[in-house]
């Protein structure tokens, strides 16, 4: 079982990092402007970078 809770505390960690990353995406579109998905990509692309490393 520990396992388990272990795998799930990853998953709801991963997915509270994707939503603050979402966030932060559409304030940097709302003070900036352009395309939420291009910007929303290199934001992903930027998180997974900083939790590799």
């Amino acid at each position: 079982m520990t396992v388990v809770r272990g795998l799930r505390e990853a998953l709801l960690l991963f997915l509270i990092a994707a939503v603050l990353v979402a966030v932060a995406t559409a304030v940097w579109v709302a003070v900036d402007g352009g395309d939420y998905t291009d910007r929303l990509g290199i934001s992903l692309i930027l998180a997974g970078v900083l939790l590799i490393t």
